[in-house]
């Protein structure tokens, strides 16, 4: 891959002291042997842009810009999900309760402002934070699903979504590591 281009996603990240909240939650489960995300990896992505050159990072700066003009919204997480039909690798997440339709329309504003269709989107889009990314379809056993049952309605906590940020992902030995490029307040 060509050095200057930058692996990009808009996210709703997440303060310090919320995640390590969330951290602890998860932490509580009891299914030990799943290696989790680290607690500062926790974010919401809006949307994944991929690998972008400089020139095109620039002007996805500025068409992204009008989200400022969007309100700040509590959300709160809420329930242990599943996520394994068509995937590379099953992904283990938590929903949203409060705030799942705000989260929808800032997503539908982001591909309005990029002139994305919804008839391009390979998958439909369901706003969720990804906690682990199973490394094996093994998991699909009954212990683990009865697991993520119990704890479908587990509360994680709420906060307020008060800025959005574009990051760049970038590969370090230990998985990915997300660095903020631009961070977008809300009103």
């Amino acid at each position: 891959m060509n050095t200057q281009c930058k692996r990009v996603f808009l996210a709703i990240d997440f303060t310090p002291s919320f995640k390590a909240k969330v951290f602890r939650e998860i932490q509580n489960l009891p299914i030990h042997y799943i290696n989790f995300i680290p607690p500062e990896n926790l974010h919401l992505t809006l949307r994944w842009f991929g690998s972008l050159k400089q020139k095109q990072l620039a002007t996805l700066k500025e068409k992204l810009a009008p989200l400022s003009e969007e309100k700040q919204f509590e959300m709160s997480l809420y329930g242990l999900k599943f996520f394994e039909k068509n995937r590379r690798s099953p992904v283990l997440w938590i929903d949203i309760n409060e705030g799942y339709e705000k989260v929808k329309r800032l997503r539908d504003k982001v591909d309005s402002l990029l002139n994305i269709e919804k008839e391009q989107e390979v998958r439909k889009f369901t706003p969720h934070i990804t906690i682990s990314r199973l490394k094996s379809r093994k998991f699909d056993n009954k212990p683990f699903k009865r697991i993520i049952n119990q704890n479908s309605s587990l509360p994680f906590g709420k906060t307020i979504t008060t800025e959005l940020t574009l990051f760049e992902s970038i590969a370090v030995p230990e998985g990915r590591a997300y660095t903020p490029i631009i961070k977008i307040p809300l009103q």
